[in-house]
């Protein structure tokens, strides 16, 4: 008898793309909700889980992020 793994994959979506200047985001959807990926310079700075918000909210902080308003 073998032992087998059981694997639980997680579907994630992309939603919008935000660029201005040196800083991007992305803002995903997965199983849990919303997500945003906050990038500088090409590198990935956080992920900003967003989980427990709209999709209206992760927009907000992805153009906040571009706008610089994030640090």
């Amino acid at each position: 008898m073998g032992v087998y793994d059981t694997m639980i994959t997680t579907q994630t979506e992309l939603f919008h793309t935000y660029e201005r200047d040196e800083r991007a985001a992305k803002v995903y959807r997965n199983s849990n909700g919303f997500y945003v990926e906050l990038w500088e310079l090409g590198k990935l700075i956080e992920k900003r889980e967003v989980y427990d918000h709209a999709e209206i909210y992760a927009e907000n902080v992805a153009e906040n992020w571009v706008d610089g308003l994030i640090a």
